[in-house]
C-alpha cells in the first residue's frame, strides 16, 4: 500500500517536472535580443530623443555604433567611448528604454537581420551583428 502511494506520488512528480520543462521550452527569446550595428537614422519626425541625435552624430563622424538588448538590460557602444547602459521593457511591438533616467517609447520590428526602431516619425535602422 505504501509502495503504491509512493509510486503514484513519484509519477505525479515526474509529470509535473515534464510539464514545467515543456512550458519553459515554449518561452522564446524576443528577436530584438541581440547586438545590432546602427546603419542609419532616417525620417522627418521629432528627433528630440537626445540618444538619436547623439547616435546620428557618431555615425556621421564615422564611428561604429552598436546597441545590445538582453533580458531587460541593454548597452550602447560607440567605438572609442565607454558603453552607455540602459534598461528596457517590451510590451508587444513597443519598447520602453530608460537611459539616464529618461524614458523613451519606440515601436520595434525585426525583419530578417534588420531591426527598425520607430520614434516619433524617425527610424533607427540596425543590422544584426554576426
Amino acid at each position: 500500500m505504501k509502495k503504491m502511494k509512493f509510486l503514484k506520488s513519484a509519477a505525479l512528480l515526474a509529470v509535473l517536472i515534464l510539464s514545467a520543462l515543456t512550458l519553459t521550452a515554449c518561452v522564446s527569446t524576443p528577436p530584438i535580443e541581440a547586438t545590432w550595428s546602427l546603419g542609419s537614422i532616417t525620417g522627418n519626425g521629432n528627433m528630440s530623443m537626445e540618444l538619436a541625435n547623439t547616435l546620428s552624430a557618431a555615425k556621421t563622424a564615422g564611428f561604429e555604433v552598436y546597441m545590445t538588448f538582453s533580458g531587460g538590460k541593454g548597452s550602447i557602444a560607440v567605438q572609442g567611448f565607454a558603453p552607455q547602459a540602459f534598461t528596457y521593457t517590451l510590451n508587444g511591438s513597443k519598447i520602453t528604454m530608460i537611459i539616464d533616467g529618461i524614458s523613451s517609447v519606440c515601436t520595434w520590428t525585426v525583419s530578417g537581420n534588420t531591426l527598425t526602431l520607430d520614434y516619433a516619425g524617425s527610424h533607427l535602422v540596425l543590422t544584426k551583428k554576426t
